[in-house]
């Protein structure tokens, strides 16, 4: 006795004539492959399982949050420590609200709102930006110092105490307060893109 093949979908039987027309494992009646429709599985690429989140970015983990926030520290700290020395002066980026160092302890901020909100992206962004912020102040403050001093050496040419005076503008340097903010930029920036998976790869568990 030959078993007829019925459709799970629209309950036809096949007949032997539909052999003839209809391949086997396709319904004649309504058109449906029999094996998809039992297991709507089969044929679909299987997902893919990652430990990404749903913006494709890993998740932010306690290393990230501890170095967000440790970086954020450090970045605001630095701005309110002296940057520049003259003799027994001296200056800090933040300069009492008036400097430069007012957006670093805005970055500062907005990276560590950024690691409680575990968005590597606003940490990252904050933290590239505050990199190049120090950068650039490192740099203009550096080439205001040789401006100064070569001035002050074509000034005083010919004067007698021109040696004295120079040596009291060599006096004038960078301070450690750029150091503290530059790790603490960095640490940021490495909270922001490092991921615990990359190391466990990199350096095993």
């Amino acid at each position: 006795m030959t078993t007829r093949t019925k459709c799970p979908k629209c309950g036809y039987e096949r007949t032997t004539e539909d052999d003839e027309t209809t391949p086997p494992e396709q319904c004649p009646s309504c058109g449906v492959i029999y094996e998809k429709f039992a297991h709507p599985s089969v044929g679909r690429p299987k997902a893919r399982l990652t430990n990404r989140t749903a913006s494709g970015l890993a998740p932010f983990t306690m290393l990230n949050l501890g170095l967000s926030v440790a970086g954020a520290a450090l970045l605001a700290l630095g701005a309110f420590l002296p940057v520049f020395s003259f003799g027994p002066m001296s200056i800090t980026y933040f300069k009492g609200g008036d400097g430069d160092g007012v957006f670093i302890v805005i970055a500062a901020a907005v990276i560590l709102i950024g690691a409680l909100a575990k968005q590597r992206r606003i940490v990252g962004y904050a933290g590239i930006a505050s990199i190049a912020l120090i950068i650039f102040g490192i740099y203009h403050l550096s080439s205001k110092l040789n401006e100064g001093k070569a001035e002050m050496a074509k000034e005083l040419e010919g004067n007698p105490f021109a040696g004295l005076a120079m040596s009291v503008s060599e006096s004038a340097s960078m301070e450690w307060g750029w150091a503290v903010m530059i790790v603490g930029a960095l640490l940021a920036t490495t909270g922001a893109f490092i991921s615990e998976k990359w190391l466990k790869e990199r350096y095993g568990s």
